[in-house]
């Protein structure tokens, strides 16, 4: 991805979080952002990444690619990423995982991202 490219930023809202740990994932986003020289157009804060996806599909939005803190903030099982992640490909979004950091405009990193989504539902029972 080229720098100066704009970009959103996701975090899954979980029943748990406070304030401060969502603020604390866009500050990490924003970070990783910063250093790789894009800019932040939209930061979603969702229970799940249908408002996102739907804005998507409209053409709503426009940037090249989403930052999601972990893994388990971007998508609850393996099936929700493999669908999504299909769905961003045919818009020509990437996403990056900022905690590995991966993301998926390499095989390596759709790889990658696929095994820690497998284990996301896992983690959380």
């Amino acid at each position: 991805m080229n720098t100066n490219s704009p970009v959103a930023i996701y975090v899954r809202l979980l029943k748990n979080d406070t304030p401060n740990t969502i603020q604390k994932s866009i500050d990490v986003c924003e970070e990783d952002i910063k250093r790789e020289g894009n800019y932040v157009t939209q930061i979603f804060k969702e229970k799940n990444l249908d408002n996102v996806m739907n804005e998507i599909r409209n053409g709503k939005n426009k940037f090249a690619r989403i930052y999601c803190e972990q893994h388990n903030r971007f998508a609850s099982d393996r099936n929700e990423f493999v669908l999504t992640e299909f769905e961003l490909e045919e818009h020509d979004i990437t996403i990056k995982l900022v905690e590995g950091p991966f993301d998926s405009s390499s095989e390596i990193g759709i790889g990658i991202m696929l095994m820690m989504a497998s284990f996301t539902k896992w983690k959380r029972v």
